[in-house]
């Protein structure tokens, strides 16, 4: 069968009509762009909260039950484990806000596990605070990161090495809740350390992680550290404006020439850590290896280091930070070589060593040596080498948020709210100890009620048994020329006199059940039972079983005899 030639014909022109249309802007293409939002599925609707959820893999954190998984805008989460005052907290937290940072995992530590002080931070909107319960240190013990062999160095050192410990524990539970709760980037950062994503127009940590593309799993942010020009400082936010840079941002030549100049009287570049901060993705089978390094048990991790992006790092800003070491670490002696399994960094042991043996004016002078920089012409120098560099905008940005007083605002509306809460549970403790005791007066009067009807009927009792012995006194005078007197008795229930004669059973059968059963209380049940097994005693079968047995008794004692007779 040939096809007609007409069809032949316009198959082309179909094909050219359909290829011309959907090459125009007013095209088909364009209409079903308009419509594509008719064509996708409706948005999901917000995760409830986590009791309400019923996932068992919210709850390897207890503590975090309450916590509601809603979507952030940048999906940027920090991590940190602090014992550092309430303001200097809340600062570190608005300056981050101010990056982009949603959701802040906050650990704390000493004076800040205070019930106030928590209620406080939890009022601010995003802030997830845990205290280290007992709860939560059963469940790290039993975690992926305390089993393993990495972490044997540090488990069982003191000081510094505990909290090492810590942080890696806190930031593998942050790291899987801020997971469950769709974050895609975290960052485990301390109270000391502030961000600045240099290069950008606006400050946005947010758009320097989304320059990476979707292959980079760890973006590492240089260090940065704080150079101290005076020994007066107060807020180190502010007072210090001067960094060092990182080794990675200066040419090997000029590491080398400077390194003694930079050192600063000490054996390192840097007085603390060196190895900056990295922001991991978040992404299947990811863990920490530690409070700044990740894993992943599924793939090697790809690390790029930012261009611009810093961590600046306020070590040892004020004279207070140095003479606070005396308190710490009771166990670790202030001797070179045993101060040196208490701390992982070098510097550290020497402050510590120089806090606990130096006086105020020993230790002072030490912290201008080794810490303050007053060579105003090295400094000048340094800076034109690019070794130093100053950096205001987080001095801006903190002068800011101090200049609005929302701080003080916020720690005194938290104060009151707490205050207000204590005294709402006082009112609630008062009204149910008064619920209690109204309950307990009630319990009290039906106590008594009944205890008062208790004692009715023992009257009525008393008087029911009166009632009896006047109508056996009757029945034994009226039945005396036929019945012989029964001998007297008395019982704990029935008091006899020496006229009173107690009915024999035949009588007993005539009276009524009333009369007979109330005569002596003790013996009304054991007089019930005989009198509903007696028509069965004098049943047939009865007999009839009685009969047999003696019967099949003589047969075995026969049986029995016979056979002794034969054995012997």
């Amino acid at each position: 069968m040939k096809m007609p030639v007409y069809l032949l014909a316009a198959l082309p022109l179909t094909l050219a009509l359909i290829a011309f249309t959907l090459s125009k802007p007013w095209s088909v293409r364009q209409f079903v762009a308009t419509q594509q939002p008719l064509l996708q599925p409706p948005p999901l609707p917000a995760p409830p909260d986590c009791p309400d959820s019923g996932r068992e893999d919210i709850g390897f954190i207890p503590e975090y039950a309450g916590w509601r998984f809603e979507r952030p805008l940048s999906q940027i989460a920090v991590a940190t484990t602090t014992s550092v005052e309430l303001h200097v907290l809340l600062l570190w937290i608005y300056y981050h806000r101010r990056l982009g940072v949603d959701t802040f995992y906050i650990f704390v530590e000493g004076e800040l596990e205070s019930p106030e002080k928590r209620s406080i931070l939890r009022s601010i909107p995003g802030v997830k605070v845990n205290s280290r319960t007992m709860k939560l240190r059963e469940k790290q013990l039993k975690s992926p990161i305390w089993k393993g062999n990495w972490l044997l160095d540090y488990q069982y050192k003191p000081c510094n090495y505990q909290k090492y410990v810590r942080q890696a524990l806190n930031l593998e539970a942050a790291t899987y809740v801020a997971r469950r709760a769709g974050m895609k980037w975290i960052l485990h950062l301390s109270v000391d350390e502030l961000i600045h994503p240099g290069g950008e127009t606006h400050d946005s940590l947010a758009s320097t992680l989304q320059g990476f593309n979707e292959s980079v799993d760890l973006v590492v942010f240089p260090h940065y550290e704080s150079v101290v020009e005076s020994d007066s400082v107060q807020d180190p936010f502010t007072d210090v404006t001067l960094f060092k840079r990182s080794p990675s941002h200066i040419t090997k030549r000029d590491y080398r020439q400077v390194f003694d100049q930079v050192s600063h009287n000490n054996s390192l570049y840097f007085l603390s850590q060196a190895d900056g901060r990295i922001a991991a993705r978040l992404q299947p089978g990811l863990h920490p290896s530690g409070p700044n390094r990740w894993s992943n048990a599924f793939k090697a991790l790809r690390d790029v280091a930012a261009d611009e992006a810093v961590v600046l790092h306020y070590t040892y800003t004020k004279f207070s930070d140095l003479t606070a070491m005396r308190s710490l670490c009771d166990e670790c002696q202030a001797v070179p070589k045993l101060a040196r399994r208490c701390f992982l960094n070098e510097f550290d042991s020497a402050a510590f060593i120089a806090a606990k043996t130096l006086s105020d004016e020993g230790l002072f002078q030490w912290y201008k040596d080794h810490v303050v920089w007053q060579n105003k012409t090295l400094v000048h120098k340094l800076v034109q080498r690019s070794i130093l560099v100053r950096n205001h905008i987080p001095q801006i940005i903190i002068q800011g948020l101090r200049e609005v007083g929302f701080f003080q605002e916020m720690i005194e509306a938290g104060s009151q709210a707490f205050e207000d809460s204590q005294m709402i549970e006082k009112l609630e403790l008062k009204e149910m100890v008064r619920l209690g005791q109204e309950a307990g007066k009630f319990k009290l009067e039906m106590a008594s009620l009944r205890f008062s009807k208790r004692r009715q009927g023992k009257v009525v009792e008393r008087q029911n048994r009166s009632d009896l012995e006047d109508q056996l006194d009757d029945q034994r005078q009226s039945g005396a020329s036929t019945h012989h007197p029964a001998r007297r008795q008395s019982s704990p229930g029935l008091q006899l006199n020496s006229t009173t004669v107690i009915p024999s059973s035949s009588e007993q059968r005539n009276l009524p059940f009333a009369l007979v059963t109330s005569a002596h209380p003790v013996q009304n049940g054991r007089r019930r039972l005989l009198a509903s097994i007696r028509p069965w005693f004098q049943s047939s079968f009865f007999h009839g079983c009685c009969t047999s047995f003696r019967s099949l008794e003589a047969k075995v004692q026969s049986s029995l005899g016979h056979f002794m007779t034969l054995f012997w």
